[in-house]
């Protein structure tokens, strides 16, 4: 997001915990802020009236949140880690994405939507999909359906993927921390990607967004 604000976007962040630490970043980095729960109605309708009040219209969303994987052999992926991936990847996108095109996008005749997906689905340069985490994999496949099943509706709609291999975050602390030194050690430059460079590819897919 800083990124982009420092791009010349205004920029809406929007979250669904640790209210304090993003309202104080947002304040640092000049952007707007907003809760916004993709696995709840109420709260992706709040939050789009939210933004409405900033007097924001938006061109572009950018579907980057995800709950951190669940670790479990394809058998053992439970029904609460199915229906949380679904919620925030699959369901509340849509949703999100719908109104978004009704509100604003539609009217405009343009909009861009971006998701951030990942590399553990596979098909990059040829690498299979990981295994262990079916939940999290299962519904990114969902997230570029929901934007590609959109753009077959709205030719104009600019969609776009990024599909990035481990990036340094939190989410990690779901792997073991062995696990997570031989994988940095098989990366050619020896570690893993900062935010900075995913934020990078997708500020090249939204440059040219009207």
């Amino acid at each position: 997001c800083g990124r982009l604000r420092r791009g010349g976007y205004e920029v809406v962040a929007t979250y669904h915990q640790q209210r304090e630490q993003t309202l104080a970043w947002a304040a640092a980095e000049s952007v707007h802020a907003v809760h916004l729960d993709l696995s709840r109605p109420d709260s992706v309708n709040q939050g789009l009236e939210d933004i409405a009040a900033l007097g924001c219209r938006p061109s572009a969303v950018v579907f980057a949140a995800s709950p951190s994987p669940e670790i479990a052999p394809f058998g053992k992926i439970s029904d609460a880690e199915m229906e949380r991936q679904w919620q925030v990847n699959v369901r509340g996108p849509h949703r999100l994405l719908a109104e978004l095109i009704k509100r604003y996008f539609r009217k405009a005749g343009h909009g861009t939507a971006v998701a951030v997906l990942t590399a553990a689905m596979g098909g990059n340069g040829g690498q299979g999909a990981v295994g262990s985490m079916a939940g999290y994999v299962e519904a990114k496949f969902g997230l570029k359906g929901v934007l590609t099943a959109a753009k077959a509706e709205f030719d104009w709609l600019r969609i776009g993927f990024v599909a990035p291999d481990f990036v340094e975050t939190p989410m990690l602390d779901v792997f073991d921390s062995r696990y997570l030194d031989m994988m940095r050690s098989r990366r050619t430059a020896g570690r893993f990607l900062a935010p900075d460079d995913v934020a990078r590819e997708i500020e090249d897919l939204i440059r040219d967004a009207p």
